[in-house]
């Protein structure tokens, strides 16, 4: 027969126990441990939210900047626009007696006199 002493069931109920405090310990410790990681993940989504909406607010801006500068450069390479800027700068279509018109021999010899006094 099994002699139990009280030592012995002392020492069972201290096993059982620290056994019991440990279980709950590592069970607090996972608890605790997925409540911080799902803290953290929420927190990660808001500010990846507040991310976005910011880098849309400034993809909507840069659109309206684009859109500006196609108007700006279709101002610019309007068919007026030079035209305008020679009458600003004081030019337009030579006088009457300023032209010379050149028949094809008299344009011929000024070829030729243009490229023999080339260096």
């Amino acid at each position: 027969m099994i002699q139990v002493t009280p030592s012995a069931i002392s020492r069972a109920v201290d096993r059982r126990g620290l056994q019991m405090f440990v279980t709950a310990m590592l069970a607090a410790v996972l608890l605790g441990g997925v409540m911080l990681f799902a803290i953290w993940a929420r927190t990660r989504v808001t500010e990846d939210g507040y991310r976005l909406s910011r880098l849309a607010r400034e993809h909507q801006q840069l659109l309206r900047e684009r859109e500006a500068l196609l108007v700006t450069v279709a101002r610019l390479r309007g068919p007026g626009r030079l035209e305008a800027e020679a009458r600003r700068l004081g030019l337009g279509p030579p006088a009457a007696g300023r032209t010379v018109v050149l028949v094809e021999e008299a344009a011929a010899e000024l070829a030729r006199t243009l490229v023999a006094a080339r260096p």
